[in-house]
């Protein structure tokens, strides 16, 4: 499943309804589409200075299945509701998040248990040797 949003500029007598980010009136569509059948599972729609993290599908709808989204849906708690929910995220990372390792699946990495992300060593690729 893939979630965005895309906000759309509305004329100035809009502005009390749907007050925009800046001085402008301003509507946002936040939508949820299934990639592998092309189907649409949810919408709603917001005044555009509305964070998008507050318009998100009801986790009942992400059961069991891999969510896509920007970092304009980051919040630590909505991991969890997913995980709680037997789904799956995939984000970029906030430059200021600060990750620990509490599992490594496979590899040598079982030593990294407990530290943080940003200081663990980074594997030696052709690339960056």
């Amino acid at each position: 499943l893939l979630i965005d949003s895309s906000a759309i500029t509305l004329l100035d007598g809009a502005k009390k309804s749907y007050p925009g980010s800046r001085s402008y009136a301003g509507i946002k569509w936040h939508a949820c589409f299934n990639l592998l059948s092309g189907k649409m599972e949810w919408f709603s729609t917001s005044a555009s200075s509305v964070h998008d993290r507050r318009h998100f599908p009801d986790i009942d709808l992400l059961k069991g299945n891999l969510i896509l989204f920007d970092l304009g849906y980051w919040d630590y708690a909505l991991f969890d509701a997913i995980n709680r929910a037997q789904g799956f995220f995939l984000s970029r990372v906030k430059t200021n998040a600060v990750i620990t390792i509490n599992q490594v699946v496979k590899g040598i990495g079982k030593p990294l248990v407990g530290t943080k992300l940003c200081s663990a060593p980074e594997e030696k690729t052709q690339k960056n040797r």
